[in-house]
């Protein structure tokens, strides 16, 4: 990765979900989604991010931490949920984005930070290392295990709803290098 940040900054986000002591993965079948959501119903718990930027200058890294509150469920409001298959590929084994929303009663923190994109903390990585108010995002790769859930998209769509309430935070999203506006 090093290598690539002659010519464009590169940015990693790790998250993980956490109850009590214990770090909740990713579900590997149906059994263990209906096992973690039972976990969490009626219970706080919380979802932490790492962010690493690293550019020709050298690394910053941030993190970001928000509580998440589900409501109560029994047996059926589990298998209910479990049977709309966001749980695949989702540490916690939900997405606040989508019908998990409706799991949720309080959310303390960064929203997008449970959605898996810290932005709060990307635009200070924007205050600290550069004298302007844009962001520009060329690429985002997502893992292959991802790709066809619409993580990019839903990441993508918080971005643009956080920095709106940024006023003076424009962002450029761009496949093509050459739809770019000069630096």
């Amino acid at each position: 990765m090093a290598g690539r940040t002659a010519d464009r900054p590169v940015l990693g986000v790790d998250t993980v979900v956490r109850l009590e002591d214990r770090v909740l993965g990713k579900p590997a079948d149906e059994a263990e989604a209906r096992a973690l959501i039972a976990s969490l119903a009626g219970r706080s718990h919380v979802v932490e991010s790492v962010l690493a930027l690293v550019t020709a200058d050298g690394e910053e890294t941030a993190s970001s931490r928000t509580s998440v509150t589900f409501r109560a469920l029994d047996d059926r409001g589990v298998a209910d949920y479990v049977a709309t298959g966001e749980w695949h590929g989702r540490a916690g084994g939900y997405a606040i984005q989508g019908r998990g929303a409706a799991l949720v009663t309080r959310i303390e923190g960064d929203y997008t930070n449970v959605v898996g994109l810290p932005v709060a903390a990307l635009i200070a990585f924007r205050d600290q290392t550069a004298n302007t108010n844009e962001i520009y995002i060329q690429d985002i790769a997502v893992h292959p295990n991802h790709r066809n859930q619409g993580h990019a998209q839903a990441l993508l769509d918080a971005l643009h709803r956080q920095a709106q309430n940024w006023n003076t935070t424009r962002i450029w999203l761009t496949s093509e290098p050459n739809n770019m506006p000069a630096m």
